[in-house]
């Protein structure tokens, strides 16, 4: 994966502080390092967008779409604790969320609520 750290960005205090960020572009895909630095990443393959797609296709299907409205596709944000790469957020290629997350996580579900049903990121 190919980053570049995003220029005249100042360090960041907090996971909120990043959320909060509003001069942040909407259609890049960043990440937040422990240190409070902030990398642009590139975007997801074609492929992996394909395989979501079709996996999100199928879970909509379970017990006639029982789950379709938790499904999300690479538009929420998990806070995770930094590990290894030090990263602070993952985004998920598709998740299926708690029933509270659709009514608390605005842009987030963070480390300390109860986990999604489903997480997956290949």
């Amino acid at each position: 994966m190919t980053y570049a750290p995003v220029k005249d960005q100042a360090r960041y205090k907090s996971y909120q502080e990043y959320l909060d960020d509003e001069s942040l572009s909407p259609d890049a895909n960043y990440r937040l390092l422990s240190a409070g630095d902030l990398i642009e990443v590139a975007s997801e393959d074609d492929i992996n967008l394909r395989i979501a797609l079709r996996l999100l296709l199928q879970l909509a299907q379970i017990d006639d779409g029982i789950l379709a409205d938790r499904i999300r596709n690479g538009n929420k944000e998990l806070e995770v604790r930094p590990v290894g790469d030090k990263w602070v957020n993952r985004i998920p290629d598709l998740m299926v969320v708690q029933p509270e997350h659709l009514e608390l996580a605005r842009k987030a579900i963070y480390w300390t609520w109860c986990r999604p049903y489903l997480s997956l990121r290949w």
